[in-house]
């Protein structure tokens, strides 16, 4: 079996894009989301934060986790972007 591997820069930028993309295609209802307990407390606590150089800052807030929310988020851009496919193959 083989599997594509695409890879993503994980910068300020970027993670402000794929987040923002996520949090319209959940307003707009593009996106369902089966009740994970861990996903839903993940996305409750997310925020945003105005940092003193005026940047803003994307995440969890101190102790605690956004992975599934980076995955979810991750997950959408692939799924909602023209061009991108991933795929498993049988070797």
């Amino acid at each position: 079996m083989s599997v594509t591997v695409i890879g993503f820069d994980l910068t300020a930028l970027s993670k402000r894009q794929i987040i923002e993309a996520l949090s319209i295609a959940l307003e707009r209802g593009d996106l369902r989301l089966i009740p994970d307990a861990v996903l839903m407390g993940e996305l409750q606590a997310y925020e945003v934060e105005r940092l003193p150089s005026g940047m803003l800052r994307y995440g969890a807030p101190p102790g605690q986790h956004d992975d599934t929310v980076m995955a979810l988020a991750l997950a959408w851009r692939l799924a909602s972007t023209p061009g991108l496919a991933f795929g498993i193959a049988e070797a």
